[in-house]
């Protein structure tokens, strides 16, 4: 069982009720990867703002390449990216776990050879 930290919930709110939350998902953060985030959106970790039946505003939760959890948020008009916003950076979901290398790989070879 996953530690409560570990458990990334996304949700929306919209204002008209308020109070109100709509979970589109949820996942833990080793599973956010930099192909997306399981567990929300298809497991692809995209959501769409839509006007008029077509989507203006792309937000996309993954990994970047420095291996921070990130939202980029992407502009559907012009087609470009506009944002991004460091989720892990500001405490909103922990920081990857890594296991912790064997001591054979960490010093550079086999330990027990003399």
């Amino acid at each position: 069982m996953a530690e409560a930290r570990q458990t990334v919930i996304v949700s929306i709110r919209a204002e008209d009720l308020p109070g109100m939350e709509h979970e589109v998902g949820r996942g833990l953060r080793k599973e956010i990867t930099p192909a997306g985030m399981l567990g929300v959106a298809n497991n692809t970790g995209t959501i769409e703002l839509m006007i008029s039946g077509r989507a203006a505003v792309r937000l996309r939760i993954l990994e970047d390449q420095v291996g921070h959890a990130v939202i980029l948020v992407d502009d559907m008009l012009q087609r470009k990216t506009i944002g991004k916003v460091d989720i892990e950076l500001y405490d909103l979901v922990p920081p990857r776990r890594d296991a912790q290398p064997k001591k054979d790989r960490r010093f550079g070879g086999d330990l027990t050879s003399g």
